[in-house]
C-alpha cells in the first residue's frame, strides 16, 4: 500500500466531513490521485472494502493466534505512525485547489 493512497483517504475524508457529494469529491481528487481515485472511492463507499487488505486479531493471545503468520497489526501501527509523522511535517496548501 502506497503512502499516496493514505493521503488520498485523508483528502477524501476531509471532503466527506464537509458534506461534499461523491461527484464533487471525485473531481477534487482526480488531479492529485488520478491513478488511484477509483480505488479510494470504491474502498470508502463500501464499509467492507476498506478493510479487505488487512487481517485483524480477535483476541490478545498472540502466542496462540491462528492468524499469527499473516497478522499485520504491528505493520498497521507502524504505517499509522509514519502517516502521523509525515502529516505533521507536510500540510498541503489547499488554497491552490479550488475544491478544498
Amino acid at each position: 500500500m502506497q503512502l499516496k493512497y493514505y493521503y488520498g483517504l485523508h483528502d477524501y475524508l476531509k471532503l466527506k466531513m464537509q458534506e461534499k457529494g461523491l461527484n464533487y469529491i471525485k473531481d477534487a481528487l482526480l488531479p492529485l490521485y488520478s491513478d488511484i481515485v477509483d480505488e479510494i472511492i470504491d474502498d470508502m463507499e463500501s464499509e467492507n472494502q476498506i478493510m479487505r487488505y488487512f487481517k485483524f486479531p480477535t483476541c490478545f493471545k498472540c502466542e496462540e493466534c491462528g492468524i499469527k503468520q499473516s497478522c499485520c497489526q504491528i505493520e498497521m501501527l507502524q504505517i499509522l505512525k509514519k502517516v502521523q509523522i509525515k502529516s505533521s511535517q507536510y500540510q498541503p496548501d489547499y488554497k491552490n485547489f479550488k475544491y478544498f
